[in-house]
């Protein structure tokens, strides 16, 4: 009885952690790619239609898609407990491409998956906050452009531009509350204009791989093959705290 306690205990634990592992990398690499490319110095990303062809290349790469993030501050017209005001992050997305690269087309639990004409999506506890349905306008400001504006408007009293405006088409649901939370979803044009990019500008390529574990190899493999300086992030580096305790 002892030996077949001690041994049930032991798988019953070895299952429990194993379980708990993959769960929970399979949510974070849910919707975070396995590798990110950006310029070295993460400039502003041009030259991506090229750099896009010759990732797909590679036998390990399953897709890869351009996006644009950046902080921003969101304001909605609704006043509930003074909460009309939240910080988070703008993601500019092609809805063409990203079904290969994260989950977040499929995690849509109100609206639908949509980002045309100043659509945007909405992480479900972020919209909570903000007492926020589908339908109801979102205004985004960029939070780098409005801390210089705010540091010119006090030396020239010039005025701060006015924000993005947006409608909400959808409220999304990943599993992971760190991104549901701070996270709204626009096309990469809508985003560009809201951070005040250029149109043919991204802030890199995400890109998702066969086998999580090879990110290192194929990243190294890919810097190699397509000869132009550039940094690539895999997803232990992006989360490192996380995965490390993992």
């Amino acid at each position: 009885i002892g030996v077949l306690l001690g041994v049930a205990v032991l798988i019953v634990v070895i299952s429990v952690m194993s379980g708990f592992d993959n769960e929970w990398r399979s949510r974070i690499l849910g919707f975070n790619a396995h590798l990110k490319v950006y310029n070295p110095d993460l400039s502003s990303m041009t030259n991506y239609p090229a750099l896009l062809k010759g990732i797909t290349n590679h036998p390990q790469v399953v897709g890869a898609t351009p996006f644009i993030s950046d902080e921003v501050v969101m304001q909605t017209e609704q006043s509930v407990d003074d909460s009309n005001f939240a910080p988070g992050y703008l993601d500019g997305i092609d809805p063409e491409t990203l079904s290969n690269v994260t989950v977040l087309p499929a995690s849509i639990k109100q609206g639908n998956f949509d980002v045309s004409d100043k659509g945007i999506l909405v992480g479900i506890d972020l919209a909570q906050h903000l007492h926020v349905q589908v339908g109801d306008r979102l205004l985004v400001y960029s939070g780098s452009t409005l801390k210089k504006e705010w540091r010119a408007s006090r030396q020239t009293n010039a005025e701060i531009r006015a924000p993005a405006e947006f409608t909400v088409r959808g409220i999304f649901d990943v599993g992971f509350p760190a991104y549901n939370s701070t996270h709204v979803v626009a096309s990469l044009e809508s985003a560009a204009r809201a951070l005040q990019m250029p149109d043919d500008a991204v802030t890199g390529i995400e890109v998702k791989l066969r086998d999580e574990f090879q990110a290192d190899k194929v990243a190294a493999e890919l810097q190699a093959a397509l000869r132009v300086p550039l940094r690539l992030v895999t997803w232990r580096e992006e989360s490192p705290d996380i995965f490390g305790a993992l």
